[in-house]
């Protein structure tokens, strides 16, 4: 099978989405506690060797300060305006300590060969000191933006264990002037790397990167509306202009609109319910009035074409009224044709004076089809005698790396011609007569297994004897496959068919990212609903009369060209640069406590 790659782009956007795969729920309190008692005794037993001393000093000196930590840590947090919970608190103190833990072992090895000249609690005072580097920059960037008020917090475990410290084996002005001095240190060096993380999106886009990336886990992980504007915002900011297309083909009965199929030029991202995110549900709930059945695949745009707000989507709402007030109906339609060149594969069929092109590379995965293809390719349409032509992305075939078609490419230059040959065909099968139905399938997967709250959208149009099933699937592509499954139980119902997705980039508010329909979700259930919904369809097929328009909204502002690249390049750079400035961050910390402790050593 192969897979179209479009090199640059995709392996940017490939490296960044890793970040998802790697969120993940903290577990419960309960759950952390036995690992931070046993974490705890290993530190002791790190320091003191076999005996009870290793007891007390496990229990003391770390056990109770991670554990006061764990419980003050949350509540100091919201206190100063931060978010931060139990289990993230429990988790954090469980990392230091494993941080804590390895910097005893260090010690260890180093005192083995060199010895330690006695200096039994400065190493201690080290051990405790570097937990503030891990903290810091955890709160830093999960709970508040802020190094004023994550210091804090941060601070608490490290402060504890001083405490602790001191009581058990007596506080000097040596061991204050140790404390003060590495907790500056590691501190500083935390600071340091929070800062080299900020400096490229704060160049390229005048953001605090760090904040972005809170607002982010903030959203995906509990929702708001206060953050989801936060966020917007910053797409707001380095948003443009463009003139967007929008397709509408109407079907009515004597009772009025039976279904709307609204195809727009723009891409239905970035993710979760930002943006143009959710785009199907979110036309549903401004236009619920004119039709339930409203069906919205996807058009060719890519993710420069990803409007910056959900406000942005109403004016696509508007436009959709605006041109079904001008629309012309009639009972013409032509049969359903399909057309293969090279790798690609296009149908066409006429509604009214209006032709619909569907476009795909399946079984061969790819992604979005770009606007300038799509374009092209109703360009096609129109020049076989179409007065109006609007392509369709089929997005139905994708994994893990798979690449755009491009203008200029191979593959679009095969949806070009193959659309145009499908284009004249239809044309010359127009005929009078048509019939329609429609039905859904929601409800039975959620958003985290792929589908989004449109379900399995349903169109059977019936003409000259043929009947051709329009499905749609309201999630971010499907696993190679599926489709030709879902095709072939399709033919038990109907002639022919067509696979859509809507690319409904809600489903990728998940912890991995990459969720295309069938790959969580069981295909089983997907085909059995498929069937279900092509019952339902088959059961109101109506006579109808259909009409269709194309629009444009001037001013509707989109990332724009090269955004969506240059933000995943940005973010890339900074995970390339993070991990060598995390390395240095920690060589110079711990490079400089080294110094102080020979100083001590050799003066002492």
């Amino acid at each position: 099978m192969k897979s179209l790659k479009s090199a640059s782009l995709q392996e940017i956007q490939q490296e960044t989405a890793k970040l998802a795969k790697r969120m993940f729920i903290a577990p419960r309190p309960e759950m952390l506690l036995g690992p931070t008692i046993i974490l705890s005794l290993v530190l002791g037993l790190l320091h003191a060797g076999p005996n009870w001393e290793a007891v007390r000093v496990g229990v003391y000196i770390f056990l109770v300060p991670a554990l006061l930590a764990a419980v003050l840590s949350a509540p100091l947090a919201r206190a100063l305006g931060g978010r931060h919970y139990l289990r993230r608190s429990f988790l954090l103190v469980l990392v230091s300590l494993a941080m804590a833990a390895a910097v005893l072992v260090v010690w260890r090895v180093i005192g083995y060969f060199a010895g330690d000249g006695g200096l039994v609690v400065p190493a201690l005072i080290l051990v405790m000191s570097s937990t503030v580097w891990i903290r810091l920059i955890t709160l830093y960037a999960t709970s508040q933006p802020s190094m004023t008020m994550s210091l804090p917090v941060a601070s608490t475990q490290p402060v504890f264990g001083y405490i602790a410290l001191w009581s058990l084996y007596g506080l000097d002005p040596m061991n204050f002037a140790l404390s003060v001095t590495f907790f500056l240190i590691f501190s500083s060096a935390a600071s340091l790397l929070i800062m080299s993380a900020n400096l490229p999106l704060k160049h390229s886009f005048g953001i605090n990167g760090i904040k972005m990336v809170s607002y982010i886990l903030d959203y995906m992980t509990e929702g708001g509306d206060k953050r989801a504007r936060e966020i917007e915002s910053f797409f707001q900011s380095f948003s443009v202009p463009i003139a967007a297309w929008v397709g509408i083909v109407a079907f009515r009965t004597e009772r009025g609109i039976k279904a709307l199929v609204i195809v727009p030029y723009i891409h239905p991202g970035p993710f979760a319910k930002l943006g143009g995110s959710d785009l199907p549900a979110k036309l549903l709930e401004d236009l619920g009035d004119l039709t339930p059945n409203l069906l919205v695949p996807h058009g060719p745009a890519t993710h420069d074409f990803n409007p910056p707000t959900s406000q942005e989507c109403k004016k696509i709402s508007a436009e959709v009224r605006h041109l079904l007030k001008d629309v012309e109906y009639s009972d013409e339609s032509s049969l359903f044709v399909r057309s293969r060149k090279g790798l690609a594969h296009t149908s066409a069929q006429m509604f009214g004076d209006a032709l619909v092109i569907i476009g795909g590379m399946a079984p061969n995965p790819t992604d979005d089809i770009d606007y300038s293809t799509g374009y092209a390719a109703a360009n096609e349409g129109k020049a076989a005698g179409a007065k109006v032509a609007m392509f369709v992305d089929a997005h139905n075939c994708m994994e893990e790396g798979s690449g755009l078609v491009l203008f200029g490419s191979q593959a679009s230059q095969d949806i070009m011609e193959s659309s145009g040959d499908a284009s004249r065909e239809a044309i010359q099968s127009r005929t009078k007569g048509i019939r329609m139905g429609v039905a859904q399938e929601a409800g039975f997967v959620s958003e985290r297994e792929g589908l989004g709250g449109m379900g399995i959208q349903a169109m059977v149009v019936e003409t000259n004897g043929q009947k051709v099933a329009y499905l749609l699937y309201d999630g971010n592509n499907m696993i190679p496959g599926l489709r030709e499954r879902l095709l072939a139980a399709s033919r038990d119902f109907v002639d022919d068919a067509e696979i859509l997705t809507t690319d409904n980039h809600s489903v990728n508010a998940t912890m991995g990212g990459y969720n295309p329909v069938g790959w969580k979700a069981d295909q089983e259930i997907i085909v059995e609903k498929t069937k279900d919904a092509l019952r339902a369809a088959l059961g109101n097929v109506e006579d109808v009369e259909v009409g269709a328009r194309m629009g444009t909204i001037h001013g509707f502002r989109v990332f724009g060209h090269e955004s969506a690249t240059r933000l995943a390049t940005v973010v890339s750079s900074t995970l390339s640069t993070l991990r060598i400035n995390t390395l240095y961050s920690l060589l110079v910390a711990f490079s400089l406590s080294g110094i102080v402790l020979l100083g001590l050593m050799t003066f002492s």
